[in-house]
């Protein structure tokens, strides 16, 4: 059985070489190097690896690699107490700002990761699903810098 650090490797290689428009490409591709694998799997791969859809010189969205994926660093494996799968965080009052963002569909978690990196304090909350994101902040100033890197990143160079 291939390890999960050559199998990543392996989605790293199919994805540079070969114009992937879908999972199921992907997977396809995995099945004929004999990697059975399962659609929540190779989702869950993708994310690691911070593989998201980029725009093609067709006109489709191939999968291609984030430019500035932070992946945190894994600790060293200590044995600590199981943690709750829920924890709820201390009611807001007061004025919060919203920032309504739409994405390409399959990159807002990887939009996400990078906001929560980048402002880490000044953020109340992100909520994301595959095409959009609503920023939560309570400062305007907040807003107004999260929506200027917003562009920024818009139009950076892929």
């Amino acid at each position: 059985m291939m390890k999960k650090k050559e199998r990543l490797e392996v989605i790293k290689e199919l994805v540079t070489t070969e114009a992937i428009e879908s999972q199921q490409e992907l997977l396809d591709l995995l099945d004929e190097r004999g990697m059975h694998l399962t659609q929540a799997t190779i989702s869950r791969d993708m994310n690691e690896i911070g593989i998201i859809k980029v725009p093609s010189g067709s006109g489709h969205y191939i999968y291609g690699f984030s430019k500035e994926v932070e992946m945190p660093a894994k600790p060293d494996v200590v044995k600590k107490k199981p943690s709750p799968i829920l924890t709820v965080s201390q009611p807001i009052f007061g004025e919060v700002f919203f920032l309504s963002v739409d994405v390409i569909p399959g990159n807002s978690r990887v939009l996400k990761t990078r906001l929560k990196n980048r402002f880490t304090s000044d953020l109340l909350g992100i909520i994301a699903d595959d095409d959009s994101l609503l920023v939560l902040v309570r400062e305007e100033k907040v807003a107004e810098q999260v929506q200027k890197t917003l562009t920024e990143w818009m139009f950076m160079e892929s």
